[in-house]
């Protein structure tokens, strides 16, 4: 983490020599902000810490038992929910590893590739102890062109990215595998609600109770008390995720921007752009993903107040009706995660993330 912020630091001043030269600058800035998301990604699991564990603990125990409560029906259900979130998380992690496959090719394609470009720029300009020889082009306080320190800058900035995609692709499984469990458990909630009186009727056919309301009590209970403690976790996950989610969207847009930009500049390679259609290649999964479980987690714990219309609660007593009533407060407002307090994280946010990219972009475009 240190030598990250570090080298974060040595790219600013990069940045700051490179005012005049378009290409150069937006690839400065380009890695400034994938090195900076690294560092901060790694800060916020040592801070939180705890919130991690807290989840991970919970999703071991199984997060809520319901015991000989569930009928056949909601058994089924239930592993046909499971199973179809193994698949998409399969899906997913393989998007995850396609844009962490482009992060990792891009510097290696900026080496072989636009190395002449740097080449000839290296012969014209002044020397300013950026080397454009290198995979990333980086001021350093020492003269990087001798062939002992080149090999070894080179080698460090390889070994640096290799360590900054292997954090970036670690926080987004953890984040897409923690809400796809997380959709999960509000998918059983719906299921148990809805199939309440098919368990209810299970309930009295073990213990020999004789009566409907005490059996369905018992299910409706369960069902509060599973509900409650997702909740608690979605919150818990909401916290860990805070800032970090603010930075990573509005990151993206950022970056989106800088790529349209470079893409549309008459004064950068043909080669240059090539290459940076790597990093687009990578970004946008990457913001998309974020918001596609922010809207999953959303919509799926607004979708239980449907789940409890579809149940027999025309049925039900007063009493059980109030059981139904704790339920539905908790889905009227869902629960989701939110991006620093700014927005909550969904297809939205994705959309203004797309919209914000474009609105800069015309901005800065007009302005040079």
């Amino acid at each position: 983490m240190i030598v990250g912020t570090i080298h974060v630091l040595f790219l600013g001043y990069t940045a700051y020599l490179s005012l005049g030269d378009l290409g150069q600058l937006s690839e400065t800035l380009h890695f400034i902000v994938f090195l900076s998301t690294t560092v901060l990604e790694v800060l916020n699991g040592l801070m939180h810490r705890k919130h991690i564990e807290h989840i991970m603990r919970n999703l071991g125990n199984g997060v809520y038992d319901y015991g000989d409560t569930l009928d056949n029906d909601s058994v089924n259900e239930i592993e046909k929910v499971t199973k179809e979130a193994r698949m998409q998380k399969k899906f997913y992690s393989k998007v995850l590893v396609f844009a962490g496959t482009a992060l990792t090719f891009r510097p290696l394609v900026t080496k072989f590739i636009v190395n002449e470009d740097k080449i000839k720029a290296n012969q014209t300009d002044v020397f300013e102890g950026i080397n454009k020889h290198l995979p990333a082009i980086c001021w350093y306080p020492f003269d990087s062109r001798t062939t002992s320190l080149h090999i070894l800058c080179f080698i460090f900035q390889e070994i640096l990215v290799l360590q900054s995609i292997v954090t970036v692709i670690a926080t987004d499984a953890a984040y897409l595998c923690l809400c796809e469990e997380m959709v999960i458990q509000l998918k059983i909630i719906g299921i148990t609600v809805r199939n309440a009186t098919k368990r209810a009727k299970k309930v009295m056919a073990i213990t020999g109770e004789k009566y409907m309301k005490k059996s369905l009590s018992i299910c409706l209970s369960h069902s509060v008390e599973h509900h409650i403690t997702t909740l608690r976790l979605i919150e818990t996950f909401g916290d860990y995720y805070f800032y970090l989610l603010l930075l990573l969207i509005s990151g993206a847009a950022f970056l989106l921007c800088l790529s349209g930009i470079l893409f549309t500049a008459d004064q950068v390679s043909t080669t240059t752009k090539v290459t940076f259609f790597f990093f687009l290649l990578a970004e946008f999964p990457h913001a998309f993903i974020f918001c596609w479980y922010g809207e999953q987690i959303k919509g799926r714990s607004s979708l239980i107040g449907d789940e409890l219309y579809d149940s027999d609660w025309i049925n039900y007593s007063s009493e059980m009706k109030l059981y139904m009533l704790m339920i539905l407060n908790k889905s009227v407002k869902p629960s989701g995660v939110s991006a620093g307090g700014f927005t909550d994280v969904s297809m939205v946010t994705f959309a203004n993330v797309l919209s914000s990219a474009y609105s800069y972009f015309n901005l800065l475009n007009a302005v040079q």
